[in-house]
């Protein structure tokens, strides 16, 4: 690969700080279903730039793809914005897609790969609309305990995070455990880096929106999420969970 054709590909696979315009655009982007919109176009943008990638890019893109990863896995942490907090894990996963080889014949498979895999972070888009919408603003020091009144958002919003998290059974964990088994040891430290990084951001996350006392100073009188919508969501959680064992399957067939 040229350095030119690098530092294209850098903005849809981002690497900083060719990443910030993805930044700029989400933040420009007021309602959070127009973010989810954004994301779900990125992510098969991301998925036509991964497969311009006809070699293997050279050791110091991947570091780079590396530390882009786990910068933006870190800065999420402190985070206190859900909208932002989404969008920084969705450029983490992204930066990610460097470090893994498009299949030679099955050019479909990266953008549905793409798709299952930033799922997770648009659907959580949908739900913060939601928390919008009841209380005003998806900023977590103002919106908490919602498990005490409004329980069907709250595991929701549980499923969702546990996914961008990355654990079984969804796909993001089956995509990592396939990327450990292709790295050398240095690479594959700073993916379970990148990945412990990610569990952090997401317990603080859920400890911050979901437990704790119950939302009072905005003083909600909106019920929790209808039961239809709940039923909506869950079941494209449910895909994506049966997703991540198709991948499982396809990996373990792979290997033999």
């Amino acid at each position: 690969m040229s350095t030119l054709e690098i530092l294209l590909l850098a903005v849809l696979l981002p690497l900083f700080p060719a990443s910030m315009l993805f930044n700029l655009l989400e933040q420009r982007i007021a309602a959070p279903q127009g973010k989810a919109v954004l994301m779900l176009a990125w992510s098969q943008l991301a998925a036509w730039a991964a497969q311009q990638i006809q070699t293997t890019p050279p050791d110091w893109v991947l570091y780079w793809a590396l530390a882009t990863a786990g910068v933006y896995a870190f800065r999420a942490l402190v985070l206190n914005e859900l909208t932002t907090w989404s969008a920084f894990l969705f450029v983490s996963l992204l930066a990610l897609f460097w470090l893994q080889p498009v299949p030679e014949h099955s050019q479909w498979l990266h953008p549905l790969q793409a798709l299952l895999l930033t799922a997770p972070a648009t659907l959580l888009n949908l739900l913060a609309a939601s928390l919008k919408n009841r209380f005003g603003t998806t900023y977590l020091g103002l919106v908490h305990g919602l498990v005490h009144g409004w329980p069907r958002l709250a595991a929701l919003m549980v499923a969702c995070v546990l996914a961008i998290m990355a654990t079984p059974p969804f796909p993001g964990f089956f995509f990592l455990l396939e990327q450990l088994g292709s790295l050398d040891l240095p690479m594959a430290g700073g993916v379970l880096l990148v990945w412990y990084l990610w569990g952090w951001a997401g317990l603080r996350l859920l400890q911050r929106l979901v437990l704790g006392q119950e939302t009072t100073a905005l003083d909600s009188t909106k019920a929790d999420l209808p039961l239809l919508p709940s039923a909506g969501v869950f079941l494209l959680l449910l895909v994506l969970a049966i997703s991540g064992l198709w991948m499982a399957v396809t990996m373990a067939g792979g290997a033999s």
